[in-house]
């Protein structure tokens, strides 16, 4: 007992209580939490060591708590969860990445095949940006397979928000992947990538293989891709392939979609 009062005493003299640099926190609780209590803001997100603990429950020693690619400081003030994954600073083409998470967990491809992890593979965005498969690390994933010219892809297409919007804040994505524009055989570029975004006003990744007909022909080759389009995909949060169907009506898929988000 008296080893403790003297080491409070020590602690008091040495200004241990002490906000040394005015970010809401004593010396002492810096000490405890492994910040800098020389430093207002050591993961140097642009949000105080203080306002981290006290007011966001955000990690001051990460400056993206969530891992989700954006910043502790970019997601409060842009009204976005900075601890929960699922939420990001959502706008044109901005999509969250957890690919760094999928590597520190060792995820690693198996196959084509349902019940293999897929591989993970590239598509372009409307603003040929690159989105990586991988950054959905975590999510269930609806990869829909489609084109322009495809009237039953276009009836997918119409109630394809409202499902994203039913489950994402749980964790769940569609991906469209379309195979051509509105003709047969004519690319899926920007413009077309704008314009069925558009259409349909859908906020989740429309896009393009970024090596033409790559990530069907492997579907194809180990029989996960079966039929025509709209070809669909159901991946579950390790990137496992779990469900392949084809056509329209979609319900199937759906019921799927939501037995996974269970």
């Amino acid at each position: 007992m008296a080893s403790a009062v003297h080491g409070s005493v020590l602690c008091l003299a040495a200004g241990c209580m002490t906000d040394h640099d005015n970010d809401g926190l004593s010396w002492e609780q810096e000490r405890e939490l492994g910040t800098d209590p020389a430093t207002a803001d050591t993961d140097d997100d642009g949000l105080s060591d203080g306002d981290e603990v006290q007011s966001l429950g955000t990690d001051p020693l990460r400056p993206d708590t969530d891992g989700d690619g954006y910043d502790d400081f970019v997601e409060h003030t842009e009204g976005s969860d900075p601890n929960l994954g699922f939420s990001w600073p959502e706008g044109d083409c901005r999509w969250p990445d957890f690919a760094d998470e999928a590597r520190a967990d060792g995820v690693e491809a198996t196959g084509w095949e349902l019940g293999d992890v897929i591989p993970d593979f590239q598509v372009i965005d409307r603003h040929e940006g690159t989105l990586s498969l991988y950054q959905y690390y975590g999510f269930v994933i609806l990869l829909d397979f489609s084109a322009g010219w495809c009237n039953p892809c276009r009836a997918v297409a119409e109630d394809a928000e409202a499902l994203y919007q039913e489950h994402k804040d749980e964790g769940f994505t569609l991906i469209h992947i379309m195979l051509h524009g509105n003709t047969d055989g004519t690319p899926s570029d920007a413009q077309f990538l704008s314009s069925w975004t558009d259409d349909y006003g859908l906020t989740f990744p429309v896009t393009r293989d970024a090596t033409p007909e790559y990530i069907t022909n492997q579907l194809r080759t180990a029989g996960t891709m079966v039929g025509g389009i709209p070809n669909f995909v159901l991946l579950d949060r390790d990137l496992r392939i779990v469900f392949h169907d084809s056509g329209y009506p979609d319900t199937e898929v759906r019921e799927r979609v939501a037995e996974l988000m269970e």
